[in-house]
């Protein structure tokens, strides 16, 4: 979000080759560091496109700039940064997918700013856009079908009990009303505020920023997430908004600091929201801290907490690209014994982990069956190749027979 502040105020700078460069650097590095905000920064690179066709002084150099700036930068991020899973064929980080796509994409702006000489007529600037944005569509195209769905290869089942349960990964659309309140309340005050300011100053700074901040409300209605850049392009308009209100009056400035206060919409979500059970405790660290390493299935968002405050290795965790580990722990949990006791086999489970609110974010229709083993684990009658150890902490805890023998847990 920084990165994304860095260009867009290089960009509402007077056009210029050194800002568009400056605003392709901070595109490429916000695409290394990760690919949330890639719709929002094409639309801050699509409106210095719009500003060279309609022939505004200065916007050849940016243009060019812009090219430079983004395909060095992607360049150097790729010597520097490329992981091990670097051709992993996917858009959900810095791989070579996305290095290939950004690369032709920076190609673009620099080609057409180069050729803007012998293009002095918006008809010809949109020809040669068009003929240039076709040939590096058709290099870019296998890439952007992975883009077009960058959890694409989630394994079905963990993306329906799992993904989509994860707030920030829901849609705006299909959250509830307190949810969305909460995310994009905030923003919706920020798009008033910059609509104002377009309205009152038709000023080209102003018309990127809400420019967007509607982008970044059009991503939310796929992924909440997108809310954050928003909010983030909120702050010069509601600030302005807070100045104009300081000379109204006590009441109009108390109304736009309540409006531009980002913790007043998730307080207003829950008051709107069904009030929740309260959560059993589950402390983790408690639980497994005095065991040797061991290998453990726990639910999935468990798995993060005890990775990093134990010493422990787990089958699944809420990581998108751990699709066998996931899965397998869904079939573990949620099948028959029988099934649970092949998969604890397979994977050389050694210790099996439950907390009180595990798997209750499930709705009706995708809750285990009566026969599955979470229910069992629940009432306390495991099958007999799961031997009980007793934990502090509020979770519950059994080995594995013939994992690891009983003296062998104490650390």
């Amino acid at each position: 979000m920084v990165l994304l502040l860095v260009a867009v105020r290089a960009l509402i700078a007077a056009p210029s080759g050194v800002g568009g460069a400056v605003a392709g650097v901070a595109i490429a590095t916000s695409l290394i560091v990760g690919m949330e905000l890639a719709p929002v920064l094409s639309l801050a690179a699509l409106s210095v496109w719009l500003r060279w066709w309609w022939g505004s002084e200065g916007t050849r150099g940016q243009l060019a700039g812009l090219g430079i700036g983004l395909g060095a930068g992607i360049a150097m991020g790729a010597a520097g940064f490329a992981t091990t899973d670097w051709t992993y064929l996917a858009c959900d980080g810095f791989t070579r997918t996305v290095w290939t796509l950004a690369q032709a994409g920076a190609t673009i702006p620099l080609a057409l700013g180069l050729a803007s000489p012998w293009l002095p007529r918006r008809w010809h600037r949109l020809a040669a856009s068009i003929t240039i944005g076709a040939a590096m569509a058709a290099i870019m195209a296998p890439g952007l079908r992975e883009c077009i769905a960058p959890y694409g290869r989630v394994d079905p089942l963990v993306a329906r009990l799992w993904l989509h349960h994860v707030g920030e990964a829901q849609s705006l659309l299909a959250a509830p009303v307190a949810t969305g309140l909460a995310y994009a309340g905030l923003l919706i005050a920020g798009i008033i505020a910059s609509g104002w300011r377009v309205a009152a100053t038709r000023a080209p700074g102003w018309v990127l920023i809400l420019a967007l901040q509607l982008g970044a409300m059009a991503v939310a209605c796929f992924e909440l997430r997108g809310v954050y850049a928003g909010v983030t392009l909120s702050a010069p308009a509601l600030a302005v908004a807070i100045g104009a209100a300081r000379k109204r009056g006590p009441l109009w400035l108390a109304g736009a600091w309540i409006g531009s206060t980002g913790m007043l919409y998730p307080i207003a979500a829950q008051a709107l929201a069904p009030p929740a059970r309260p959560a059993a405790g589950c402390d983790i660290g408690a639980a497994l801290e005095r065991i040797r390493p061991a290998t453990v299935m726990t639910s999935i968002d468990i798995g993060a907490r005890a990775l990093s405050q134990t010493h422990h290795r787990l089958i699944a965790a809420p990581y998108h690209r751990n699709n066998a580990g996931n899965g397998a722990m869904y079939g573990f949990f949620l099948g028959s014994p029988e099934a649970a006791r092949t998969i604890a086999m397979r994977w050389r489970v050694d210790l099996v982990l439950l907390c009180p609110g595990d798997f209750t974010e499930l709705t009706p229709a995708e809750r285990p069956a009566a026969t599955a083993l979470v229910h069992r684990l629940r009432r306390r009658t495991a099958p007999d190749w799961l031997i009980p150890v007793p934990v502090r902490g509020g979770a519950r805890l059994w080995r594995v027979a013939g994992r690891l023998p009983p003296g062998g847990l104490a650390d």
